[in-house]
């Protein structure tokens, strides 16, 4: 039967997510996450505005939240031809992330693979 209780590391975990939701609204309130500042933050550091917007892309499937924002930012920023590879490589980082944060946390409750593998148990 399964425990059914909130440990440290559920704890930490939903900490840091609303911590990281708050630093979100304040920059927001701010004026930090504006299409001007952003704007410049892309013509001063492009390899840096691209790597930000794949983590920013890939942390929004994990969480399961609504893509079509990002996309239409991605098109806004680089263009279709740029912006709609960045968003379909985002959404491919965040579906191999979800499928790992999966197979860790699910794999305790499952127990075995459908292929009767521990994960993690070699190929």
């Amino acid at each position: 039967m399964l425990k059914r209780h909130i440990g440290l590391r559920r704890l930490l975990v939903l900490w840091a997510f609303a911590a990281v939701m708050a630093l979100i609204v304040s920059h927001y309130r701010s004026g930090a996450l504006s299409p001007a500042t952003i704007e410049q933050y892309k013509d001063h550091h492009p390899l840096g505005a691209v790597l930000l917007f794949l983590s920013i892309y890939a942390a929004s499937v994990v969480a399961a939240l609504p893509s079509l924002p990002l996309n239409l930012a991605a098109g806004y920023f680089w263009g279709g031809v740029l912006g709609g590879p960045y968003s379909t490589i985002g959404a491919t980082l965040g579906g191999w992330l979800s499928f790992l944060v999966a197979l860790r946390f699910a794999s305790k409750v499952l127990g075995d693979t459908p292929t009767g593998m521990k994960p993690g148990a070699g190929s």
